[in-house]
C-alpha cells in the first residue's frame, strides 16, 4: 500500500475524479471511484500496461463502439428471485446492456494483437446474440403497443403467462 502522503502529493483523489468522467457506466464510474493505489510492483506493471493500451486506443483507433451502458444490475438480481418478472423496461435495458457489451467485446477481440489485456478483462462476458435477438422483437412489440390509439385492446395486451397476444 502507499501512503497517505504520496497520494496526497500525487494528488491521487484529483486523478481518480478525473478518470471517473470519462467513463462510459455508472459500473464503470464506481469501478474508477474505488480505484486506489497500490505498493505491488506486478499489479503495478498491469495496471499501467493496461493504461496505456487505453490511452493507444482513444488516441489512434476507430471509436469504441459503446457509447453508455446501462446499469442493469438491479434488475438481473431481481430476475434471479423465483416469481419475478421483469418490466417490458427493465428487459429493454438488459438488452441494450448485452448488445453495448457484445459490440464492445467484439471490438477488442478485433483488435486482439493491440489490447490483450483489454480483452482480458471482457473474458469472462459470454455473448448472447439470441437473447439480444429476442429482446429487440420485445421492443417491436412495445412500439406497436405505444402506437395503438387503446394500449387496452385486447389485441396489445401481454398475458404474462403466454406472452404477446
Amino acid at each position: 500500500m502507499v501512503d497517505e502522503r504520496t497520494t496526497e502529493v500525487l494528488e491521487f483523489d484529483k486523478v481518480v475524479l478525473r478518470i471517473a468522467g470519462y467513463t462510459a457506466s455508472v459500473m464503470g464510474r464506481e469501478e474508477a471511484l474505488a480505484f486506489a493505489p497500490v505498493g505491488d510492483p506486478e499489479v503495478i506493471r498491469q495496471r499501467v500496461g493496461r493504461a496505456m493500451e487505453m490511452m493507444d486506443l482513444i488516441g489512434f483507433d476507430d471509436p469504441v463502439p459503446a457509447r453508455g451502458i446501462p446499469d442493469v444490475r438491479r434488475a438481473l438480481v431481481r430476475c434471479g428471485a423465483e416469481g419475478i418478472a421483469l418490466s417490458t423496461e427493465e428487459l429493454l435495458w438488459v438488452g441494450e446492456a448485452l448488445t453495448a457489451f457484445r459490440q464492445l467485446r467484439d471490438y477488442l477481440d478485433q483488435r486482439r494483437g493491440k489490447y490483450p489485456s483489454l480483452l482480458d478483462l471482457m473474458a469472462w462476458l459470454t455473448p448472447h446474440p439470441e437473447v439480444e435477438e429476442a429482446i429487440r422483437g420485445l421492443r417491436t412489440v412495445s412500439n406497436r403497443q405505444s402506437s395503438t390509439p387503446r394500449a387496452s385492446d385486447s389485441t396489445s395486451r401481454w398475458d404474462r403467462d403466454a406472452g404477446p397476444r
